[in-house]
């Protein structure tokens, strides 16, 4: 990971970012509902 070229950031894109966002949400959830 730490060998991240400068166009593996360019493909990195705020859609993805947004996905991976958008995909954590349901996570925290259920994290947080079993505490």
């Amino acid at each position: 990971m730490a060998a991240n070229t400068g166009s593996d950031v360019k493909n990195t894109t705020s859609d993805e970012l947004l996905q991976r966002a958008v995909n954590l949400v349901p996570m925290l959830k259920s994290r947080a509902a079993h505490t």
